[in-house]
This record gives structure tokens, C-alpha cells and sequence, in this order.
């Protein structure tokens, strides 16, 4: 469903399917860029899993314009817990 690039090294494939019970985000970082399918390299990757729209979404959606957010998301030092804070509330 069109590019999945939003930022320099983080990517967002998504998926909207019947079968997706709750909608669901996925943060993936990895510490050696992985090669995408654009042929660049990516080291985020934020996985949409949705069914149909939804409020929640759209908003994480609009977040991901700014690039501080992507940073927090990308950034290493950050615990598991601070990144699922970030996503849920949109801040730390």
C-alpha cells in the first residue's frame, strides 16, 4: 500500500486485514541497518496491524510527521517501556 519510508533509516509496513482482531503497533529496532525494498537502509520499522480505521492510528500516524518522534522511537537507550509509553501517549 504505496511507500512505507518516513523517515531516513525507519520504515512503516502495514497491513489491513480481516483477521486483525485488535489494531496493533510494532516497533522493530535494529542495530545494523537492514537493506529495504527501496534499497535503502532502514534500522526502525514501525509495523501497522489494522482492521479497518482508527482514532488511535490516525494519531500515531500524524505523530510520525515529526521527526523528534521518530528519534525517541529510534533511540537505543530508550527502554521498551519508554518506547510503548511514547506510542500510547505520544510522550515520554
Amino acid at each position: 500500500m504505496g511507500n512505507t519510508r518516513v523517515g531516513v533509516d525507519t520504515v512503516m509496513p502495514h497491513v489491513k486485514a480481516e483477521y486483525v482482531i485488535k489494531p496493533t503497533v510494532l516497533i522493530i529496532r535494529v542495530r545494523q541497518p537492514l537493506t529495504w525494498q527501496d534499497q535503502l537502509p532502514a534500522r526502525v520499522f514501525i509495523i501497522l496491524l489494522v482492521r479497518e480505521p482508527d482514532p488511535f492510528l490516525e494519531d500515531f500516524i500524524i505523530r510520525l510527521v515529526n521527526e523528534d518522534f521518530i528519534d525517541e522511537l529510534a533511540d537505543f537507550n530508550q527502554p521498551p517501556e519508554s518506547i510503548r509509553q511514547l506510542v500510547i501517549e505520544g510522550r515520554k
